[in-house]
């Protein structure tokens, strides 16, 4: 009797643990560090207030609340990006403000080993900033207001 029991238990032991690991809570990190955030975000760092989405037609800009609930705050177009000089969008939570600060550049080069046409390759992507400002939220423009990123694509 003793073993059968102890059978059972074991078992059951056994399906708690299948079941315990199935119903691991999925953290908005994905799981890995608190500094990725997992939803594809550019370089999201613990305390960010703002969110900078590269995305293949345009770069969308979210704020962040004091109690970390992410909204809209404004789309950069790909024309927008290829200026040289700051654009602002005045919006309904503030000021923001695009900034290039470098061009990409460029090189002439092979794909591979293979290749017999040279092609044009980006050697170091465009460099830019946004920045919130005037906002009920505190935003200031620096720091947690502020995200620098880089866009490869864009250079055409």
């Amino acid at each position: 009797m003793r073993s059968v029991i102890s059978k059972i238990v074991a078992v059951a032991v056994i399906f708690a643990s299948i079941v315990g690991a199935s119903f691991v809570p999925a953290l908005a990190d994905g799981g890995g560090s608190p500094f990725s955030a997992g939803d594809g975000r550019y370089a999201p760092m613990t305390g960010d207030r703002i969110a900078v989405y590269v995305q293949d037609s345009d770069v969308a800009v979210w704020g962040i609340d004091g109690n970390l609930v992410g909204f809209p705050l404004t789309t950069f177009s790909l024309s927008e990006l290829e200026k040289e000089t700051s654009v602002t969008h005045i919006v309904n939570g503030g000021t923001v403000t695009l900034t290039k600060l470098s061009d990409p550049v460029l090189v002439e080069g092979y794909a591979n080993y293979d290749a017999t046409e040279m092609i044009t390759q980006v050697e170091t992507p465009s460099v830019y900033v946004v920045s919130w400002t005037d906002s009920v939220y505190g935003a200031n423009g620096s720091g947690a207001f502020s995200k620098t990123f880089e866009a490869t694509y864009l250079a055409q």
